[in-house]
């Protein structure tokens, strides 16, 4: 529906004297858009789940307990471990499997 309404904008537009092709005319609103309502988010991927002092209370070696997840299943936070499960840290609030506790918390 956006695409025949682009369309019908066009044709009117070229009606009254425009000489834009129509992806000339198509990148001209992407362009007004992009600049009323901001720029497209940059890159792809997940966002980084670290927050500023996190590693300061990660490796304190202080209160740090396994605990079953209550709701979803949680990605376990250690790079390069790709396991999904029911465990997480109590003190850092993030998903981690039994295997990969330890080294998480350790530099």
């Amino acid at each position: 529906m956006l695409d025949a309404s682009v369309h019908n904008a066009w044709q009117l537009a070229k009606g009254q004297g425009s000489a834009l092709t129509q992806l000339q005319f198509r990148r001209e609103i992407a362009v007004c858009y992009l600049q009323q309502f901001g720029n497209p988010p940059k890159g792809k991927g997940r966002k980084s789940s670290s927050v500023p002092g996190q590693h300061a209370v990660r490796y304190d070696n202080i209160g740090h307990l396994v605990e079953p997840v209550q709701d979803n299943k949680k990605r376990c936070a250690k790079t390069g471990c790709t396991s999904i499960g029911r465990t997480q840290c109590s003190k850092c609030n993030v998903g981690l499997c039994v295997k990969c506790f330890i080294a998480y918390h350790s530099k």
